[in-house]
């Protein structure tokens, strides 16, 4: 992976040229996680002529989030992003879908490779690369910004049943219930 100078082909800082060599990002190999598949990467970037200034693979160009020590594509974040859109997925549960789908893919330590605190910050940094203005979102169309009353679902009062201790049930038979419910 090798950063985009056509788009950025002098420094910002000095407007001199890049080194023509180019330099690893890290030592190892870093993995780049799609959807179903994990790839071993190196990563590049380039020096600056003058100063000290570095050109760093950004990955935009190729619908990939460079974290530094990982790269999720964008094809990730954008299904996760479908998932809480149209079904209200919370992360956590697309993040334990996504896992098991890796594992049964042969990816036993996928979530040593990609932990839940690093999905949610690779989506908290590709959703800052969004265009989105969230004021818009909190807005009423016919009140503005100060509405008269606010009408709530209960939606944000939900919590998470890992959290709360639940007592064992007993066995339903299958004659117990009701057909085509």
């Amino acid at each position: 992976m090798f950063p985009d100078e056509i788009s950025i082909p002098i420094c910002d800082r000095c407007h001199s040229p890049w080194e023509n060599t180019c330099f690893k990002q890290n030592k190892d190999e870093i993995p780049l996680f799609c959807r179903y598949e994990i790839h071993k990467t190196n990563v590049y970037g380039k020096k600056c002529s003058k100063c000290d200034n570095q050109l760093i693979f950004d990955g935009s160009e190729s619908c990939i989030l460079n974290m530094e020590s990982f790269l999720v594509h964008h094809s990730v974040l954008r299904d996760y992003m479908l998932h809480f859109l149209h079904a209200r997925c919370t992360m956590y549960a697309y993040y334990k879908v996504w896992s098991d789908h890796m594992k049964q893919m042969g990816y036993k330590d996928f979530e040593k490779m990609m932990t839940y605190c690093k999905f949610r910050h690779s989506w908290y940094a590709f959703l800052s690369l969004l265009n989105i203005d969230y004021n818009l979102g909190f807005q009423c169309t016919e009140c503005g910004d100060t509405p008269d009353t606010i009408v709530c679902d209960a939606t944000s009062l939900s919590f998470r049943k890992t959290f709360v201790k639940w007592e064992s049930q007993p066995n339903v038979e299958d004659s117990d219930c009701m057909i085509g419910r």
